[in-house]
């Protein structure tokens, strides 16, 4: 199930409250997740993980500590006792906010409370810088899922947004891990979104690494779907995005994705609306095209909206903008999307104009 290496750190690259980056004897590099390991030095000897880089996976090249060769003990101390990462020999206990909010947490009211479900974690800055330059003082919460990567220090993103007090906290559901809040599952995420981060607008999704295998339904961002129904069942104000874009090479991912059309033709219950953006009539075309089956059961309502310029805004925070790879340059329309559907609902929600917003 996994490869293994015992190897001599040479070096600590970055050192952070929760993770390590480290280089090692042979000139490669792992993380290190303190919680689980400890504090690891130059000369110490590590068992990593190399099953991703042996597989020439999405890791970035890097690989994973395991446990030091000669390990310390290590207790916590503090409150929990809500295990994640299940009956593996890595569980943890977390201090949930089911555990904290108890029974006050059935009281706290989600009707209308805006809720944006994503598919792909690259869908997060974009949505908030646009959001954030619309309406400054919206206050914005971050569910993260379990389905992608698990701790939420893994994500440069997510520190960095709550670094500037661009989103007020991050809530880890499910099995991920290492947000402010912690929750058994993203239902009371949102209620502990709206109940402890003061949030007025909720984005949930997964964190970096989406699985796919190209079949239909073989694919993580499936739970954007059921994110989207049982939000919208709680009585939610809910807003999916949309995965477009013409720049990747394989067809079913060109105009919008088949993950998309897969999600809004065939799984999802209840009645959205989809926020197209501004593009070229070539583009166009084809996107309604494959929204046909969509228009014909009028299923959703389909909107084009303006996207909205966060390029600077990503200059001033640091934030990279980027998808597969691809940033606004190569894959405009990708951004273009997730900054109109921030518009739409904005000038639908957060202010009582819609006259920019055009009925498709």
């Amino acid at each position: 199930m996994i490869n293994t290496a015992i190897m001599e750190v040479e070096g600590v690259l970055k050192d952070e409250k929760d993770l390590q980056i480290l280089t090692l004897e042979d000139g490669s590099r792992a993380y290190n997740y303190k919680g689980f390991t400890g504090v690891i030095g130059p000369k110490d000897k590590v068992v990593v993980n190399t099953t991703a880089v042996d597989l020439k996976l999405g890791t970035g090249g890097y690989h994973f500590v395991i446990s030091k060769v000669s390990p310390t003990t290590l207790r916590v101390s503090e409150p929990g006792h809500i295990m994640k990462l299940r009956y593996t020999p890595l569980q943890l206990k977390t201090f949930t906010l089911e555990e904290q909010l108890g029974e006050e947490l059935d009281y706290v009211n989600v009707n209308g409370h805006i809720v944006i479900p994503i598919e792909l974690h690259s869908m997060l800055v974009p949505i908030v810088l646009a959001l954030k330059k619309l309406a400054p003082s919206v206050t914005i919460g971050y569910v993260m899922t379990d389905g992608a990567a698990l701790p939420a220090f893994h994500s440069e993103a997510v520190k960095t947004l709550k670094k500037h007090s661009l989103i007020e906290g991050t809530i880890t559901a499910g099995h991920s891990f290492g947000g402010d809040y912690e929750s058994v599952n993203f239902i009371t995420a949102i209620q502990g979104s709206v109940k402890l981060l003061k949030s007025q607008v909720t984005i949930i999704g997964m964190g970096p690494g989406i699985v796919g295998t190209g079949t239909k339904y073989g694919f993580s961002g499936v739970e954007q779907g059921f994110i989207a129904d049982m939000a919208a069942n709680l009585g939610c104000s809910v807003y999916p995005a949309l995965r477009i874009g013409f720049a990747d090479v394989r067809e079913r991912h060109k105009g919008i994705s088949h993950h998309s059309l897969t999600i809004f033709n065939d799984l999802i219950s209840n009645s959205f609306p989809l926020v197209l953006p501004h593009m070229g009539r070539k583009e166009l075309k084809l996107v309604l095209h494959q929204l046909r089956k969509l228009r014909e059961n009028k299923k959703h309502q389909i909107y084009i909206a303006p996207g909205v310029d966060i390029e600077d805004e990503a200059r001033k925070y640091n934030l990279r903008l980027s998808s597969m790879g691809r940033g606004p340059k190569e894959n405009p329309e990708f951004f273009d999307c997730l900054t109109a559907l921030a518009k739409f609902i904005y000038e639908k929600k957060l202010v009582d104009s819609t006259d920019s917003i055009l009925h498709s």
